[in-house]
């Protein structure tokens, strides 16, 4: 029992530094004006032409903590309001042989050390909309495809560069891919 003891003793200092980056610069992010102070800019990193090294450009504290943890969507954090604001340009070196999700460790050591972060996970009931059939029953007729009709012209194609029309919510303006995108997960396709 001893020795297997101490050979874990031995081999925790080697997985931690597994789990870190072997040097990284993080520095406040110089201010962008226009479009690009909103575009966050992610380089290199396992899976990428340079894997020895990966550079997060004008990257929020919320995008960083949602990278780090898995997160999808930024309502799924809870922080400082500052999160979204504050700004960092990160480039670090990523030892050989090291996959993405050691990348989400690595990120999240880095966060722990640079920035004194003390994350938790929890669970909350979030308000939400169920669709279900009404009391009276489906209303909805199945259509029939008429064989002879003509298939409806495809949808205009935006110029290169355009960007999708915007569909205004009540949560704001969305693109109509992302609108689509998110009914199209809603209905779990």
């Amino acid at each position: 029992m001893k020795p297997s003891v101490c050979s874990f003793l031995v081999l925790a200092p080697a997985l931690l530094c597994a789990q870190s980056f072997e040097v990284a610069s993080v520095k406040p992010a110089v201010p962008v004006v226009g479009i690009a102070g909103f575009v966050p800019r992610i380089k290199g990193g396992p899976g990428s032409n340079d894997p020895g090294q990966i550079s997060y450009t004008n990257i929020s504290m919320q995008h960083l903590l949602m990278t780090a943890y898995g997160l999808s969507q930024p309502f799924r954090l809870s922080g400082p309001a500052w999160m979204p604001n504050e700004k960092y340009d990160i480039v670090a070196k990523v030892p050989e042989g090291a996959t993405k999700d050691d990348l989400k460790m690595m990120l999240q050591h880095l966060l722990a050390d640079r920035f004194q972060l003390a994350a938790h996970r929890e669970m909350r009931d979030l308000p939400n909309y169920e669709m279900v059939v009404a009391k009276g029953g489906v209303k909805m007729k199945e259509s029939v495809e008429d064989p002879s009709a003509e298939p409806p012209p495809p949808p205009p194609i935006a110029a290169p560069g355009a960007s999708p029309t915007p569909i205004h919510t009540q949560s704001g303006a969305r693109t109509s891919s992302a609108v689509a995108t998110s009914w199209s997960s809603a209905a779990g396709r």
